[in-house]
């Protein structure tokens, strides 16, 4: 530092008070460094400037007055000066014998940002109505008091679902970086409960991103399908619901039902057809055989579950319908809570035959699933920004794709979503699941023959 700085210091009446080191408690009591009126002249008549009456105080303990003493020739005159202390002698000792009070003392009080607190208050309210959803459902026994009202539906329905599922599958595409790679598939991991020890690849870091994650293949050996001719589970998932189709009416949950004409759509998809044909008419134009009926089951696919899914049984592939809709989320509570929900989803349905007569899968989008993958069905595109929502799509496959094995891979979701089945088959059959139960893809969910169970 040369003269002509500390001129300008002096000049500016610039006050720079340093923390001493005798002393990591008190700001107030530190040794200043005051220049007299000579001192002031005399720097004057080096820099070649007017003399200045402006005094300058200078902490001697500051690296930064040390600098500027070392570098100038200019005679200084230090003297004691201490400010008014606001804590008497007893007490600054008290406080440096206490490490309590040091450690008070020390702190340093932040502020905290906006948006962490409008979190928290959003967290605490969240499981404030979550408390009172669970008080709710277990008090009533009409169902129906429990759905949504239309007003909360065309909300709902109103949120960029589309939009922030379409960003969903961008970021699943996307490379993660080799340091937040394991932990962030790591907790992952942990929060949904994932068995990492089933797939091929064991090693998290060789997942380059999410969606290698969610598609990863497992062992053989760790998902054996079911021996004998019989039904199996498409996918690893929750069992909603399952049981017998009466009047055209699938059971969404216990005591609320939706129609099987508009989940599964006419053939001709005719609005005035709409209008004649009835529910129950309409289901017993799916059966092949008058002594048959028509069963379905519905399996939920968590986030934390294997996100590909298989055929459940032996069958001839011969149509595809896309229907164009939302993407609500399908979890349990929300499929309690709206009615109709899998008749406003954007879902596929693939139906043809098999041993007994009419067969039908059909994968259901969800909330941050608005991308559904098919192996066999190349031209099948979902959540496309430009469809008119309600819309249908159809295509038929000729010849027919023939699925010689159950267990043959289907199609894989981004993430958990719902699969449901609807088929034919006699009228004695028995189910080998309950409801609520955790099952695995390859396990079985009922013989074909009710015979072969014995």
């Amino acid at each position: 530092m040369k003269s002509w700085m500390l001129a300008v210091i002096v000049a500016c009446n610039v006050q720079l008070v340093h923390k001493s080191k005798s002393s990591q408690i008190n700001y107030h009591n530190s040794m200043f460094t005051i220049f007299s009126s000579s001192s002031i002249q005399n720097l004057a008549s080096h820099s070649g400037k007017m003399s200045l009456s402006t005094n300058c105080i200078l902490s001697p303990y500051s690296e930064i007055t040390k600098r500027l003493l070392a570098d100038s020739s200019i005679p200084c005159y230090t003297q004691n000066y201490a400010h008014k202390s606001t804590y008497s002698e007893e007490a600054w000792h008290k406080a440096r014998i206490n490490p309590f009070l040091r450690f008070i003392h020390t702190v340093k009080w932040t502020p905290i940002p906006l948006g962490l607190g409008f979190a928290f208050i959003a967290f605490q309210q969240f499981r404030h109505v979550k408390k009172r959803e669970i008080a709710k459902i277990t008090s009533t026994k009409n169902p129906n008091e429990l759905l949504a009202s239309d007003f909360s539906v065309s909300m709902y329905t109103m949120l960029p679902l589309r939009a922030a599922s379409r960003a969903w599958g961008w970021m699943l595409k996307r490379e993660l970086p080799q340091p937040i790679r394991a932990p962030l598939l790591n907790l992952f991991i942990s929060t949904y409960d994932c068995n990492i020890k089933e797939a091929v690849i064991e090693d998290i870091n060789q997942y380059r991103s999410l969606g290698e994650f969610f598609g990863r293949q497992l062992k053989k050996e760790v998902r054996p399908i079911h021996p004998g001719k019989c039904l199996v589970s498409p996918a690893d998932g929750q069992i909603l619901h399952f049981g017998r189709i009466e009047n055209g009416l699938i059971e969404q949950v216990k005591g609320i039902t939706y129609s099987l004409k508009s989940f599964l759509g006419l053939k001709s998809l005719n609005p005035e057809e709409d209008l004649l044909i009835t529910d129950d008419k309409y289901e017993k134009g799916l059966l092949m055989n008058k002594d048959n009926v028509l069963y379905h089951c519905v399996i939920y696919l968590a986030p934390g579950d294997y996100h590909k899914f298989h055929s459940p049984a032996e069958w001839s592939v011969h149509h595809r319908r896309h229907f164009h809709g939302e993407l609500l989320s399908v979890c349990p509570g929300i499929v309690s809570w709206i009615a109709g929900l899998f008749n406003l989803n954007e879902r596929v349905v693939y139906s043809g035959e098999w041993q007994h007569g009419f067969f039908s899968l059909t994968a259901v989008g969800a909330t941050n699933v608005g991308s559904i993958k098919v192996y066999f069905d190349e031209t099948l595109y979902t959540n496309r920004k430009k469809c008119k929502k309600g819309t249908c799509e159809e295509m038929h496959f000729e010849p027919p794709v023939n699925i010689t094995e159950r267990g043959q891979p289907f199609g894989e979701f981004n993430l958990g979503s719902t699969i449901v089945l609807i088929f034919e088959a006699p009228k004695d059959i028995n189910f080998n699941i309950e409801v609520g139960q955790k099952i695995k893809y390859g396990e079985l969910i009922s013989f074909c023959n009710p015979h072969c169970a014995t």
